[in-house]
């Protein structure tokens, strides 16, 4: 107990991070899509997001998207999008080093290439942590950042049982401070 205590003790004295507004992009892998056997990642993700850091602690907002199908390509093609608003927590590592954990909010749109009766949407919770190297110049500031993010939705609509438990995307992205 009092080892955890020190620990904690010099994490928060050590230096804070850089404080401000962000924007950045993501692109990523397919999307793994957890629950079913019948619906599959169809293409590479992206994000977009933008937000403002506390220290430490950041606010971030974002929308994310990726191409999915039904596995025997028959029911055609739909895009999958999530907005979220998280907060993100940062741990320095050294070196510019961060690893981070982030929560938070989000709302999801599947909506199928041809017949809107595939259609879904819902609201969910999602988790997720990665790395951060910051860059500090004196014109600008800015990251490059690797996560992983999990998005969890409880889907209304008529086929909402195809889509599964969620989607899980791994990103590779920077960031530029505003």
């Amino acid at each position: 107990m009092n080892a955890a205590l020190a620990l904690g003790l010099v994490m928060l004295a050590s230096s804070p991070a850089a404080a401000g507004w962000y924007v950045g992009l993501g692109v990523g892998p397919d999307a793994n899509v957890h629950g079913t056997e019948e619906v599959k990642s169809g293409g590479r993700s992206a994000r977009l997001l933008g937000g403002m850091r506390f220290s430490r602690l950041a606010i971030e907002g974002s929308i994310s998207g990726q191409m999915l199908h039904f596995d025997d390509n028959i029911f055609g093609d739909f895009s999958a999008k999530e907005a979220a608003i998280a907060a993100k927590y940062s741990i320095p590592l050294g070196s510019n080093f961060e690893a981070f954990g982030k929560a938070g909010l989000h709302r999801t749109w599947l909506t199928h290439e041809l017949d809107a009766t595939y259609d879904a949407a819902g609201n969910g919770l999602l988790v997720g942590a990665g790395f951060e190297y910051r860059i500090k110049a004196a014109i600008a500031s800015g990251s490059v950042w690797v996560d992983y993010t999990h998005y969890a939705a409880q889907l209304e609509g008529d086929v909402y049982q195809y889509y599964g438990d969620g989607v899980g995307m791994w990103m590779l992205g920077f960031t530029v401070g505003i």
